[in-house]
């Protein structure tokens, strides 16, 4: 008998700890998002780059712009990229990392298709506080997407803004963008929506997919 129970308690063992190895199939929009990254291979100089940003797991991020006349919230704040990455950089981003307090600023570090990207904001002065996603291109930041900007003149205001999610259902994070064009202070408003998708190699491609209610993406 006491053979039996023990033989009985085994098998229950190892049908439990099969069942936690088994994978269980992803939702859509549920973490985590694809394919490990790797941190191999990478500089002492680009290891404490990456320290700078807050890791983010990603299932529907609001990327929104900030008006020239607005302090950044806590939210968008992050941490200045001063001169000394200086050599990581390119274009707006190396010039204002040598500019004191109007240093680019590093938002969040999120997962893409197998690497991680950077979400990096630019002072409000410099492309309208553009906001972008990075990632690495032989050792330097390389912009991979526009996801939010603000410019507005006398009576013509543009804002764009962008939604990082999957899309698709594809476990890849995806784009969805919405530009708001406004006139004569307001009274004439165009709206203009795009999808960007990543493709295989993490690069986002614009899109024709039309399987979203857009009335759930408003720019703030």
């Amino acid at each position: 008998m006491k053979l039996f129970n023990l033989i009985l308690l085994m098998l229950m063992l190892q049908i439990n700890a099969e069942a936690q190895n088994t994978p269980t199939k992803k939702q859509v929009g549920a973490e985590p998002y694809p394919a490990p990254v790797s941190y191999k291979n990478i500089s002492m100089d680009q290891a404490e780059f990456i320290k700078l940003f807050e890791s983010k797991n990603v299932g529907n991020l609001h990327v929104y712009p900030l008006a020239k006349q607005d302090k950044p919230s806590e939210f968008f704040e992050g941490k200045p990229i001063d001169s000394g990455f200086s050599n990581l950089l390119t274009g707006d981003l190396a010039k204002q990392s040598f500019i004191r307090n109007e240093e680019p600023r590093a938002l969040f570090s999120i997962r893409g298709n197998g690497e991680e990207l950077y979400i990096i904001r630019l002072p409000s002065d410099v492309s309208g506080g553009e906001i972008a996603l990075y990632g690495w291109n032989n050792g330097k930041m390389d912009k991979r997407q526009t996801l939010a900007t603000y410019d507005c003149t006398r009576n013509h205001c543009v804002q764009v803004d962008s939604w990082i999610q999957d899309v698709n259902g594809d476990t890849r994070l995806d784009v969805v963008q919405v530009k708001r064009t406004t006139r004569d202070n307001g009274k004439k408003v165009k709206i203009d929506k795009t999808v960007y998708l990543m493709d295989d190699n993490g690069l986002f491609k614009k899109s024709k997919y039309n399987e979203l209610d857009f009335a759930n993406y408003q720019v703030q």
